[in-house]
């Protein structure tokens, strides 16, 4: 949703109506969360409500990627000119290995919005299954299929110029990461 605050109240815009940079209310959640505008307070406090956001499951989340393997099957080419328009916001496309990992984390988190992890929050965060892991010196993303001892399994586009599933990052190149960027909300 994107929402303009008028004298009535708030207005819901198109696309068309919205530019990235308006100053409005840009809420994106699944269309199956309820979104209940307010009436207008005297307060500071903004004139919406967001709903509470359903519970998250690591295995709906490994499931909705893994259910993509047959339309990105291993070895699959997959380059730099393969690119996509992703919905977490942060950023609004990626190309390559990041293009494909926003692809996996759309299957997984439709339009849930984006977080980054970095600097001295990268030691204290916990990676979870759907976290996109930007590495190799800022040079490569792959998405987290799932957590294991001693690292991650991922999956992976622009490897070796091409689609791959289940590779283990071992947890000392994790410690090695440029950021995450995750769905999961605070």
């Amino acid at each position: 949703y994107a929402l303009a605050e008028t004298e009535d109240g708030l207005t819901e815009l198109t696309d068309e109506e919205c530019p990235r940079s308006s100053a409005v209310y840009r809420l994106s959640f699944d269309s199956d969360v309820p979104f209940t505008p307010q009436p207008p307070q005297d307060q500071d406090e903004p004139s919406y409500s967001v709903p509470d956001l359903p519970e998250i499951d690591g295995d709906e989340i490994y499931n909705a990627m893994t259910a993509l393997k047959s339309d990105y099957p291993e070895g699959m080419k997959w380059t730099n000119d393969n690119s996509y328009a992703w919905n977490g916001g942060i950023f609004s496309k990626g190309y390559g290995c990041a293009g494909f990992a926003f692809i996996l984390s759309d299957a997984a988190f439709g339009r849930l919005p984006a977080r980054m992890i970095k600097d001295d929050e990268l030691s204290s965060y916990d990676i979870r299954t759907g976290d996109i892991l930007r590495m190799d010196n800022d040079s490569h993303s792959v998405i987290v299929l799932e957590k294991v001892k001693g690292g991650v399994i991922v999956a992976e586009g622009n490897y070796n110029r091409s689609v791959h599933w289940g590779r283990m990052i071992p947890d000392s190149e994790l410690k090695k990461l440029t950021y995450i960027l995750t769905r999961y909300p605070d």
